[in-house]
C-alpha cells in the first residue's frame, strides 16, 4: 500500500528500479511472482513514471471507487453494533455522520476507509466523556457523539479538493499531467 512512495527521493528510485530487476529476473518471471502496488490513482500514475520501465512491467490496474458518504456511514454504523453500541435511526446520528462525511471527502488527505475508521474512535472518545458521571444501561451513541467527531476530523483535514476529487472531475488531466513529469523531470 501506498506505492507511489516508490520512486521518490534516491532510495525510493533505487527500490523501484530493484523491483523491476526482480519481476523481469527468469526466476519470478511468467507468472511465478505477483506484486501488487497499491495507492491513489494520481500518486501512483506519477509514481510509474518515474521509472521508463514501470509501466511496462506493471500493466494490469484495478481501480476501486473512493467510499461515498453513505459507505462511510453505513461503515460506523456496522462498527458500532459489532461493538455493542446502539445508533438510533431518528436520533440524528445518521444524518450528522452522512453530512459530516459529506464535508470530508472532497478535502485533500480524505482517506477513505482510515477516515471511517477514525470517525468511529472519535465518537467512542465523545460518547466516553458523555457518559463518564452518568452510565447508560444500554450503550448508544447519539448525535452529540457523533457532531464531536466529525468536528475533530473537519478542525484536522484543511478545506481544499483532494487527490481523488481532483482525479474524478478530471481523469484525463491525471494521465497528462504524469507524462509532463516525466518530460519535465530533470
Amino acid at each position: 500500500d501506498e506505492a507511489y512512495e516508490l520512486g521518490k527521493n534516491v532510495f525510493g528510485e533505487e527500490a523501484l528500479t530493484e523491483l523491476i530487476s526482480c519481476v523481469t529476473d527468469p526466476k519470478h518471471a511468467d507468472g511465478k511472482t505477483v506484486v501488487i502496488l497499491a495507492g491513489y490513482k494520481a500518486n501512483m500514475l506519477a509514481m510509474l513514471d518515474t521509472n521508463p520501465g514501470a509501466k511496462s512491467r506493471f500493466r494490469k490496474t484495478w481501480e476501486f471507487p473512493d467510499w461515498t458518504a453513505d459507505d462511510c456511514t453505513t461503515f460506523v454504523a456496522q462498527r458500532a453494533q459489532a461493538t455493542g453500541f446502539t445508533i438510533r435511526p431518528d436520533g440524528g446520528v445518521p444524518a450528522e455522520l452522512r453530512s459530516g462525511f459529506a464535508a470530508l471527502l472532497p478535502r485533500p488527505g480524505w482517506a477513505n476507509a482510515r477516515d471511517a475508521v477514525s470517525a468511529y474512535e472519535e465518537m467512542v472518545e465523545a460518547r466516553a466523556g458523555r457518559v463518564y458521571d452518568t452510565p447508560e444501561i444500554e450503550p448508544e451513541f447519539v448525535f452529540d457523539d457523533a457532531n464531536a467527531a466529525m468536528a475533530a476530523l473537519l478542525k484536522h483535514q484543511p478545506e481544499g479538493e483532494s487527490v481523488a476529487a481532483n482525479v474524478r472531475k478530471h481523469p484525463d488531466a491525471f494521465d497528462f499531467a504524469s507524462a509532463q513529469l516525466r518530460h519535465s523531470a530533470p
